[in-house]
C-alpha cells in the first residue's frame, strides 16, 4: 500500500519507510511500539497516526487526501 500511495501522491506528499528494528530509538521518541504504524505530518505537525496490520488502502488513502487538501 505505502509504494502505491507514494506514486500516486508523488509530487504532493513525502512518502517514507523505516525498519523499527533498525530505528528503535525514533520509534521511542515517537511513542510508537505497535507495528505496522503511519504516521502523517502535515507542516511539521502529526495530524493523524494510524496503527495495525488491518488497515486498508482505503483507510491510508483517506488519510492522504486529507493531508493534501
Amino acid at each position: 500500500h505505502v509504494e502505491k500511495l507514494a506514486e500516486e501522491y508523488e509530487g504532493k506528499l513525502k512518502v517514507t519507510k523505516g525498519d523499527a528494528s533498525q530505528k528503535r530509538r525514533l520509534c521511542i521518541n515517537l511513542r510508537e511500539l505497535g507495528l505496522p504504524t503511519i504516521l502523517c505530518y502535515k507542516n511539521g505537525e502529526e495530524v493523524n497516526r494510524l496503527r495495525g496490520g488491518h488497515l486498508t488502502s482505503e483507510e491510508i488513502g483517506d488519510a492522504a487526501r486529507k493531508i493534501t487538501e
